[in-house]
């Protein structure tokens, strides 16, 4: 029964998390089991490994269950490098959630997945953070960035080349071409583009999971990222022969990064638009919601309707015309990780896609685990 039970709560949650805890499930069901077991005193939720406390100046104290040597005394700055989005969540003193951070001295072989909410006195004044953190296995041996940066430059260059001579062929600039030439031209521009794409999106991946993604934090107008995406689009639309239609809702206001979040809907967006059939209408709509949030919303194509989000988290998109290089999994987690790096949120529901941002007052911030869920939006 106690299995039964473990294998039916792990599925209702139906939570997916970074690719390199594809093993989180069975772990997850590990902990169910041997909660049953554990004595109570001194206990936490199956769900996490350590409670713990900050005080205002960001020093951490475990207040439950079994922490990692040397947490107890670190400092919470500390864990967050300047450049990541989790350094200026901290300093504005807002929510934070999932965030995978490596103690200091470690030199890679310990790291920890941490949440948390900050906390006021009566008076308003911080008081310090109340979370939860999970143990993590070593990290990988991460990628030089630099390095991929310059091999992406290497294979950039001549693909520029290469695209501009097709282009030129295409728009029969150097002359009349025959109509199979012009064809074979715009498959070649537009193979070159998604190659292009291929390697931005593996850079920012690597540079996202070494915490070198520069993320900025502030105020900004989320319409005009809408209709820049509307206007990039529409002519690659149309020639699927698919209408983008934005709603008319009032301007909304989101904190974060704004070229982080333009660049998790631009991607978004350009693996999805492959998935779309003739005729068929996308919507890409500015929404709040309550007072708390506020985002992007974009439809579901009909190709990838009634599909969990599991399933799509692991489809390749394999054999559509234009689809995403590395596949649309792979598109989906870099958006997830882009959304994450800000604070922000990113949801796969029965009928669209959310990229959520705090709208209010970061003490009214409440984190949530899931990151991508399939749940209806």
């Amino acid at each position: 029964m106690g299995e039964g039970l473990a294998k039916a709560q792990v599925a209702s949650r139906a939570e997916i998390r970074d690719p390199a805890l594809v093993a989180g499930e069975t772990r997850l069901r590990h902990l169910l089991e041997q909660l049953g077991t554990r004595a109570a005193a001194g206990t936490v939720s199956p769900f996490c490994d350590w409670e713990w406390a900050s005080d205002s100046r960001g020093s951490l104290n475990v207040t439950s269950g079994s922490a990692p040597s040397g947490f107890a005394g670190t400092r919470l700055a500390g864990l967050a490098p300047t450049a990541s989005g989790l350094a200026s969540r901290i300093a504005e003193r807002w929510a934070f959630r999932d965030a995978v951070v490596a103690p200091d001295g470690a030199g890679g072989t310990a790291r920890w997945r941490m949440s948390a909410t900050p906390q006021f006195d009566r008076d308003g004044r911080f008081s310090g953070y109340r979370g939860v953190g999970w143990n993590l296995g070593p990290a990988d041996a991460p990628w030089d960035d630099r390095a991929l940066a310059e091999y992406a430059h290497e294979i950039r260059s001549p693909l520029n080349a290469i695209s501009g001579i097709a282009q030129l062929v295409e728009t029969a600039t150097l002359g009349p071409i025959a109509g199979d030439a012009m064809a074979t031209a715009r498959r070649i521009v537009a193979e070159t583009e998604r190659i292009v794409a291929a390697l931005d999106d593996l850079t920012d991946r690597v540079r996202l999971d070494g915490n070198h993604y520069p993320v900025d934090g502030g105020w900004f107008a989320i319409g005009s990222i809408r209709d820049g995406l509307l206007s990039r689009y529409a002519d690659r639309a149309s020639e699927r022969g698919v209408c983008l239609k934005a709603d008319d809702s009032a301007e909304l206001r989101v904190w974060g990064d704004p070229r982080s979040f333009e660049r998790a809907a631009e991607r978004l967006l350009a693996g999805l638009l492959p998935f779309a059939g003739a005729s068929e209408t996308l919507h890409i709509e500015a929404r709040r919601w309550g007072d708390l949030h506020g985002g992007i919303v974009v439809s579901r194509p009909a190709a990838l309707r009634g599909q969990s989000g599991a399933s799509l988290l692991d489809s390749n998109g394999g054999g559509m015309p234009g689809a995403p290089l590395l596949g649309l999994s792979f598109t989906l987690r870099l958006v997830d990780q882009l959304m994450r790096a800000m604070g922000g949120e990113f949801r796969i529901g029965a009928a669209r896609f959310r990229l959520r941002l705090p709208l209010s007052s970061p003490q009214a911030v409440v984190p949530q685990r899931v990151a991508i869920a399939a749940t209806s939006a």
